[in-house]
């Protein structure tokens, strides 16, 4: 089973919920020379430009950062229009050693944060708020979210989009890695090494202390900063893949700063929704906390 198919099975009970975009394969960026493409879903009934403008959350995949696909998160993105929100769901460059092994940090990071100027500059046409966009991920996702939430736009991003900002305002975290200086050599997906996924990611033929630099430049965890945002993170208790000491990192590293968080360790969960209740748990909890954090107006 490769990667993505893996981490596609992880979300399963999510799968139930599917629905065609209103807005399908928009593209909305080409850096590195790859189109990178979005799908969007709206509410029954609402229409851009003449309903009220809505708050909406950008969905992100998983997959190690190297799989997956925009129609993971889908089912994600179906079930918030149903609580009123509209749905982006995006692809980003992913990393592969034969086709693109130049897609390495920080190219992921770049493309979410291009999607979220994009949202905010194509707001109009999204019939959406542009300071109320939310940003959900699962697990490479998760971490990408988080980065999001931390950090501004990254020196050398597109000019033409210098008016918006890529910090989005409120994060929901799915047992996403937090701080890549950790070690993950004693986790595994099925054969392959975790360790080596993520020093993949970051660019093994880099120099030993620019790796190092990109491990601790790549962590949301390291940067939090007084802008941070509010965060919902969901973690099992029995990850095997994304061990559940990297929410905890992330928990206590809010808390420490004095940022708002809710934690929510899932017993008995590992690297999915899949337990008892655990996906009910889910949709509450995060319908909750955007309704609380991006407050209709």
């Amino acid at each position: 089973m490769n990667l993505s198919r893996l981490f596609l099975f992880l979300l399963l009970p999510l799968q139930f919920l599917r629905a065609d975009p209103a807005m399908k394969d928009v593209v909305y960026s080409t850096l590195g020379e790859q189109k990178q493409k979005l799908d969007v879903y709206f509410p029954k009934g609402h229409e851009p430009g003449k309903s009220p403008a809505l708050p909406a959350v950008l969905c992100i995949h998983g997959g190690a950062w190297r799989g997956g696909g925009k129609g993971d998160m889908a089912p994600f993105a179906l079930a918030l229009t149903e609580k009123g929100y509209v749905g982006v769901c995006i692809s980003y460059r992913l990393f592969d050693p034969v086709k693109h092994p130049e897609n390495v940090w920080p190219a992921q990071y770049d493309d979410a944060q291009r999607a979220v100027r994009w949202m905010r500059a194509n707001a109009a046409t999204l019939g959406i708020d542009g300071q109320r966009i939310a940003a959900m991920g699962a697990s490479a996702g998760g971490h990408l979210v988080a980065m999001l939430g931390t950090t501004d736009t990254r020196p050398g991003a597109e000019k033409a989009l210098d008016e918006h900002s890529s910090r989005v305002n409120a994060v929901v975290d799915v047992f996403g890695p937090t701080d890549l200086t950790q070690d993950f050599s004693k986790y595994f997906i099925g054969a392959v090494n975790v360790q080596s996924l993520v020093d993949d990611f970051m660019g093994t033929k880099k120099p030993a202390a620019e790796l190092a630099a990109a491990k601790k430049e790549s962590s949301p965890a390291l940067r939090i900063d007084a802008k941070t945002v509010p965060f919902l993170i969901f973690h099992g208790d029995k990850d095997s893949i994304v061990p559940v000491e990297q929410s905890r990192i992330m928990e206590r590293a809010l808390k420490k700063a004095s940022l708002p968080v809710t934690y929510v360790e899932l017993a008995g969960e590992g690297h999915g929704l899949g337990g008892k209740g655990n996906l009910e748990r889910f949709k509450s909890e995060t319908t909750a906390f955007l309704d609380r954090v991006l407050a209709r107006k």
